[in-house]
C-alpha cells in the first residue's frame, strides 16, 4: 500500500520520558482525545503513546500499527501493555497510583 502513502515523518524527542504524577491519566486522555481526531496518525512506542514500557511492549505497538496499514486489522494500539501493573509480578498495595481498568487481549496473534 505505499501508493497510499502521501506523507509520512518522525519527531524524536532527546530525553523524553513519561512521567506518572496525579493528573498523568486525564492528560493522556485529554490528549488522546485530541490525537484521535487524526484517522490516520499512528502513535507507537513510549513516547507516542507517553507510557514507560518495556522495549518488547513498545516493538509490540510497532507491529500492530502495521498490521493495521497492511491489512486493515483494528488492533487498539493503547490496549497493550495497559495494565496497572507488570506481568512479572503484582503487588498492588505498593502501586502509588491509581489502578488502570483491565483491557481486553489484542484480537489474534500476528504470526
Amino acid at each position: 500500500r505505499a501508493d497510499k502513502v502521501k506523507m509520512g515523518f518522525v519527531v524524536r524527542v532527546h530525553k523524553a520520558y513519561p512521567m506518572y504524577d496525579a493528573e498523568y491519566a486525564e492528560r493522556v486522555r485529554a490528549i488522546r482525545g485530541w490525537l484521535d481526531r487524526m484517522p490516520n496518525l499512528t502513535q507507537v512506542g513510549r513516547n507516542g503513546l507517553h507510557r514507560y514500557n518495556n522495549s518488547d511492549h513498545s516493538m509490540l505497538t510497532a507491529m500492530r500499527a502495521v498490521d493495521n496499514i497492511l491489512t486493515g486489522s483494528h488492533h487498539d494500539i493503547w490496549a497493550v501493555n495497559a495494565e496497572s501493573v507488570y506481568h512479572e509480578e503484582d503487588v498492588a498495595d505498593e502501586h502509588p497510583y491509581a489502578r488502570a481498568p483491565e483491557t481486553p487481549a489484542m484480537e489474534k496473534p500476528l504470526a
